[in-house]
């Protein structure tokens, strides 16, 4: 039975199960031949107390588990270099420049490799259950662990950043807890998550995921930071991602106060993806004679494939144009990832994109039926004041 100890930012424990998500894989990634899978339902709990939107308890090695060398992991340089040209726009380059800086949970996009890119000089610190070669040839040093109980030098840093981690780790008040204590007073954490709304505006097939035991909103996340003292010195993002900035004052630790009702964003949430699967049904897919592909082989579209499996089991091929992902096993099925070259031999009749920029880009010169799925996905993004805020291309 799936449950809520404690709430993962107040340490709570009053979570409430508002529904669950059944069989999603827990590799959302495609595998080797031959690799296992599992399928495990999600439970989305909402704490009573700060408002927090999270996974059910997860044991710790469990959650290690997720991140074994075998299994395929996401590189995006470019998108590290957008955060940092944010950064510098808000701060000024002295902000980085000659500073002391942490990256927590970068071990396979350390922070250090877009610093270099842009030309800018530091002292950087990785810190990874499991960093990858990339963050040990780039950083100054390397910590393998759990940040929580890394060795590290007290009040050392000036900056510490957690890009695309926050919401992995299974207890994030210790993590920022302990930011606390290795930042210098006056050091600044500069973190980006997923955004709960954003999520469920844009693409929601991708909020539920075991990898993503925190689902943050711009309350929670505050609430997680200024428990721990911290306090807010800018807001650069507010959309699919949250993307802020903290100074560690040492300050008073209370709760912030909700930034939306989360109660009110599950329910929509789950009529969204209510909605989306009736669209695609009325395509008649499931009854087309035509031999079915999709050109999408990411964690995202395991996740879609996941929440519609009746679209799942209708597909005869998969094509993705990434390398590294070609020859794997998509989860969920036993259909290995082939070179779009293979698409003319395929025997596909018609295929299916769940992206307007790669269908854009690849539909017009296929000869197939090209089905762009993208368009059911986004509804209106209302932010705060009405203002859609951006710092860097969502990609």
């Amino acid at each position: 039975m799936l449950a809520l100890e404690r709430c993962r930012v107040c340490q709570g424990g009053n979570g409430r199960l508002h529904s669950v998500t059944s069989a999603l894989p827990i590799y959302i990634w495609p595998l080797p031949p031959g690799k296992s899978n599992r399928f495990l339902d999600a439970g989305l709990f909402v704490c009573e107390d700060c408002s927090h939107v999270q996974l059910q308890t997860m044991t710790d090695a469990f959650i290690d588990s997720f991140y074994e060398d075998e299994y395929l992991v996401l590189e995006d340089h470019v998108l590290d270099r957008s955060r940092i040209e944010a950064l510098v726009s808000a701060f000024g380059r002295e902000i980085i420049e000659d500073a002391r800086l942490l990256d927590i949970g970068g071990g396979n996009n350390p922070v250090a490799g877009s610093l270099s890119s842009l030309g800018y000089r530091c002292e950087s610190w990785v810190v990874d259950i499991n960093p990858r070669p990339r963050a040990k040839e780039l950083a100054s040093k390397v910590v393998a662990g759990r940040f929580e109980d890394a060795d590290l030098p007290q009040g050392h840093f000036d900056l510490a950043t957690s890009f695309d981690s926050m919401e992995h780790f299974n207890h994030p008040s210790d993590v920022v807890a302990r930011m606390a204590e290795v930042l210098r007073p006056g050091g600044l954490a500069v973190v980006a998550v997923p955004n709960l709304t954003g999520l469920i505006s844009s693409i929601p097939h991708y909020m539920v995921l075991h990898q993503h035991v925190s689902i943050f909103s711009v309350g929670s996340l505050e609430s997680l930071f200024s428990l721990q003292g911290f306090r807010r010195k800018a807001l650069l993002r507010e959309d699919t991602a949250i993307y802020l900035v903290y100074e560690n004052v040492h300050g008073p630790k209370d709760l912030s106060p909700a930034s939306v009702d989360p109660w009110a964003e599950l329910d929509r949430f789950r009529s969204r993806m209510e909605v989306i699967g009736e669209e695609i049904k009325a395509l008649g897919l499931a009854a087309d004679e035509h031999r079915l592909g999709l050109y999408a082989a990411g964690g995202s579209s395991s996740l879609f494939l996941a929440n519609f499996p009746w679209l799942r089991e209708c597909l005869s091929a998969v094509f993705d144009r990434e390398e590294h992902k070609q020859g794997r096993i998509v989860p969920g099925t036993d259909l290995v990832v082939l070179p779009p070259e293979k698409i003319a031999s395929s025997g596909v009749e018609k295929l299916l994109f769940l992206s307007d920029s790669i269908h854009d880009d690849v539909a017009p010169g296929l000869s197939v039926d090209c089905v762009n799925l993208a368009r059911f996905f986004k509804a209106p993004i209302e932010m705060e004041n009405g203002k859609h805020r951006d710092a860097w291309n969502s990609g």
